[in-house]
């Protein structure tokens, strides 16, 4: 099965020779070719008050409007001066979007196979320069944040493609339940040597934010899956467009009511441009506590260090204290089963610290608690917040959200990786500015077929949010850019591990 973190570096590392397909099939063919379908995961119950997340009482979520029966969503309309269209709109927690995909023909626009009746049926497919201006007077491409945000407002990431979804026209029994009346559609993509693919089985929507060079982030759903994700691609895809009102416009009419909710609120799923404090409110998934909107964005001149004692084998360990969380400033370094130095050399993990299966990482075995027990690859399950995992007593490993709060702390993902990487260590000039003293290393990986990849270039982090049963959520850090991301990969990987204290 192809990984989803073998195309995330691959479009990083801007390969000139890339093929179009081979390149979609990175993302794609993880789905496509599952035995069995993933199901949007509940593996996670609500986060322990000892854990850092708090409620939040000020995200706005969205009333599921329509079912098998009924269609009781509100729509407005929009017509587009340039060439008389109309389209539906629906309004979704505090955003107005088209309902449809935009249809206006400009140079670099495309009808599926070049047929006509394609662009009727899905609106036409743009290429990422195109789509950044093609929206009409008034409405916009929106953001990843923005995309972020539809997400938390239709109850999360993991199941936000299947309430997205329209209810007829994908493949293989993948549609939707469209409960918010967006009404995606399978539109499928266009290479850049016009070659169409994808048609029925997938929907890529362009984001306004870039990634690096020439390539920017699209939201994606699949025929077989719940979740919606977001990726990069290069920017001469044709990918379609949904455009976003722009705030303080006329209000299209509504098709949800907003609801103010006390309790637990979705979490972001992956790094955000620009995951400011005072404008975006970290996700968290459907079991996981979001954190609060207000959270204070720490200086760097309010860190404090100290250092800890792993009782276990008396190993000592730096710690660093950004705003309300206090981490590990080294990688773990215990020594258990399944866990590796890279390149099976003891100076590594001297240096690195040991790379750690995820089944390692949350203590499957249930050595040190039974928060994490029976968590490993090829199993759902439902651990108890916050999982200890192989940390030190009093310690624990930190959930997706909790990265999130951590990104949130140091003024946004954006940046967060040039803050947090060390100051020596990293290729071609990679190196941090360490300004918060988290001194993260180009550790590297070790691979499910025992082979180790990257160091100098990437450093991968474990969380204790699982995807679905093979797959689990991950920090990562890459040497030649600032951001700092959250995805996920193979459960069967040997990343690094930072702790959290309780």
């Amino acid at each position: 099965m192809k990984k989803i973190l073998n195309s995330v570096i691959l479009a990083a590392l801007l390969a000139a020779c890339t093929d179009y397909v081979a390149e979609i099939d990175d993302r794609y063919g993880e789905w496509k070719t599952a035995s069995v379908t993933p199901q949007s995961s509940d593996s996670e119950t609500s986060v322990s008050s000892s854990s850092s997340a708090e409620s939040s009482s000020s995200v706005t979520l969205a009333t599921p409007c329509k079912t098998e029966t009924e269609d009781n969503c509100e729509y407005g309309e929009l017509v587009d001066d340039r060439d008389g269209q109309t389209y539906k709109t629906v309004t979704i927690g505090t955003q107005t979007w088209m309902a449809q995909n935009l249809n206006y023909e400009t140079a670099n626009s495309y009808c599926y196979d070049d047929n006509a009746s394609f662009c009727s049926k899905y609106g036409r497919l743009y290429t990422w320069e195109v789509a950044t201006t093609v929206c009409p007077e008034g409405w916009h491409l929106p953001t990843k944040a923005e995309f972020e945000t539809l997400f938390t407002a239709v109850g999360g990431q993991s199941t936000a493609g299947k309430v997205l979804k329209s209810t007829s026209g994908w493949n293989s029994g993948g549609n939707g339940s469209d409960a918010f009346a967006f009404s995606a559609l399978p539109a499928g993509s266009k290479g850049n040597y016009g070659d169409c693919n994808y048609e029925g089985d997938n929907a890529y929507f362009w984001s306004s934010t870039e990634y690096y060079g020439n390539i920017a982030y699209d939201m994606n759903l699949f025929y077989n899956y719940d979740a919606a994700h977001l990726y990069n691609y290069y920017k001469y895809y044709g990918f379609s467009v949904r455009c976003l009102r722009d705030e303080g416009t006329t209000p299209q009419s509504s098709s949800s009511t907003k609801i103010s909710s006390s309790s637990d609120t979705p979490e972001s799923s992956s790094s955000e441009a620009k995951l400011s404090s005072s404008s975006v409110t970290p996700q968290s998934s459907s079991s996981e506590k979001a954190e609060s909107s207000s959270s204070k964005v720490t200086e760097p001149a309010e860190v404090t260090t100290e250092t800890m004692t792993d009782s276990r084998d008396g190993q000592t360990y730096r710690t660093v204290t950004i705003g309300t969380q206090t981490w590990m400033a080294e990688n773990l370094n215990y020594e258990t089963e399944n866990s590796y130095c890279y390149g099976d050399d003891a100076s590594n993990c001297t240096k690195y610290g040991r790379l750690y299966t995820w089944a390692a990482a949350m203590d499957s075995a249930g050595t040190w608690s039974t928060n994490g027990k029976g968590c490993g690859y090829n199993k759902t399950c439902s651990p108890t917040y916050p999982v200890r995992g192989v940390c030190p007593e009093g310690w624990h490993l930190p959930t997706r959200t909790e990265w999130n709060t951590l990104f949130t702390a140091v003024d946004g993902s954006s940046t967060a990786g040039t803050k947090l990487k060390s100051t020596s260590g990293w290729n071609s000039s990679g190196n941090g500015t360490d300004a918060y003293s988290f001194s993260a290393l180009p550790a590297g990986l070790r691979d499910g077929n025992g082979n180790c990849n990257d160091e100098g270039k990437f450093t991968y982090f474990w969380s204790s949010t699982a995807d679905n049963s093979d797959f689990a959520y991950f920090m990562y850090l890459y040497y030649s850019n600032g951001d700092a991301y959250l995805n996920y990969d193979y459960k069967g990987n040997g990343f690094s591990v930072r702790c959290l204290k309780d």
